[in-house]
């Protein structure tokens, strides 16, 4: 809503980029793909998420028009992933899975036992989610803030680890091994 009110204040947008153009173009290949594909249902809804992202793109590119902007933005990221990484720890510590999880939310049981999660997450996306703050956190680092700041900062590289281990989903430790490695 705020960059919708920015955009109606200002009278115009950011000139979109390249990128912008790229991803448009891979929902319109994407959304052809479906004529073809093995299961069009599932390809359209890939269209969607593909939609969201570029939903997404857009709002970080006009509201994050500067340096400062952009480090709030990630500082925000970097707060929800400790939110998300507590929980995942704090239901691990009382013994609360994924598949109980599921069951207080849902009303169904799954299946996947001593695999924890956060608040009815998916367990491969909590966990890719968490993996992706870890380079943003080290950036934050390399930046000056206040030193209270900075200690939230190594709580984020400390805790998202363990509960990317907590989610057991192997993408999400494969996806955290390339973002620690990363980092310089």
């Amino acid at each position: 809503a705020s960059a919708f009110l920015r955009t109606l204040s200002l009278g115009h947008i950011r000139r979109p980029i390249a990128f912008h153009a790229l991803m448009i173009l891979l929902i319109a290949w994407s959304s052809l793909t479906s004529v073809w594909s093995l299961s069009p249902a599932g390809t359209l809804m890939m269209v969607g998420t593909y939609a969201q992202l570029l939903f997404l793109a857009w709002l970080v590119w006009e509201l994050a028009a500067s340096p400062e902007r952009l480090s709030t933005l990630l500082q925000a990221y970097v707060f929800g992933s400790i939110v998300s990484s507590a929980d995942i720890c704090w239901n691990a510590f009382i013994g609360r899975d994924s598949s109980v999880l599921y069951a207080e939310i849902y009303g169904m049981r799954g299946s996947a036992g001593d695999r924890f999660t956060a608040g009815g997450f998916n367990l491969n996306d909590l966990g890719l989610l968490l993996a992706l703050g870890l380079p943003m956190s080290v950036y934050l680092l390399s930046r000056r803030h206040p030193p209270l700041f900075q200690v939230a900062c190594w709580i984020h590289l400390v805790l998202v680890p363990i509960a990317v281990l907590l989610t057991a989903s192997r993408g999400s430790v494969i996806a955290m091994a390339a973002a620690l490695y990363s980092i310089p």
